[in-house]
């Protein structure tokens, strides 16, 4: 939270790409977890789906996306199942969600344990799959590929 709303990703994101410049990389690519995915109106639509969203503004509805591209990242590929998630249905309601999961099957659940992202992840939502008989939950987490044409590229450290 302290560095929140201070440009320090995008502060990050471009000393990242100095280096790989300066190291003569053609490409950079970053696998971006959209912060979208977690919003509860946008928990069943797919990474694909989600790199597309856009404001009235013509920007990219998505933070990490719209900063990417703002950079100047092409976006390159989605993946549905980057992060996989397995939890006994006992750790999950300890570490991961006070919402109650009583039979097999999806659920959307809120996220509202601190064990999961810290303390700013109480209005992250999730869909889950929980088997009552084996006693587990699961969920994945997606990401949007980006890529960085070092060549394309025009950055300095005063960026």
């Amino acid at each position: 939270p302290r560095f929140r709303e201070r440009g320090f990703s995008g502060k990050v994101l471009t000393r990242m790409c100095i280096t790989a410049q300066q190291r003569g990389y053609r490409y950079f690519i970053v696998p971006a977890l959209p912060p979208t995915q977690f919003q509860k109106d946008y928990v069943r639509m797919s990474m694909k789906e989600i790199s597309r969203l856009k404001r009235e503004d013509g920007e990219y509805h998505d933070y990490w996306i719209r900063l990417h591209t703002k950079k100047g990242a092409t976006i390159v590929g989605h993946c549905e199942h980057s992060h996989r998630f397995i939890f006994s249905l006992e750790d999950f309601s300890k570490h991961v969600s006070s919402d109650p999961i009583k039979t097999t099957g999806e659920h959307i659940i809120r996220m509202d344990k601190d064990q999961v992202l810290g303390p700013n992840n109480k209005n992250m939502w999730q869909v889950v799959y929980a088997d009552m008989e084996r006693s587990f939950v699961t969920f994945d987490w997606g990401c949007v590929w980006v890529q960085y044409d070092m060549k394309q590229l025009k950055f300095d450290s005063s960026d």
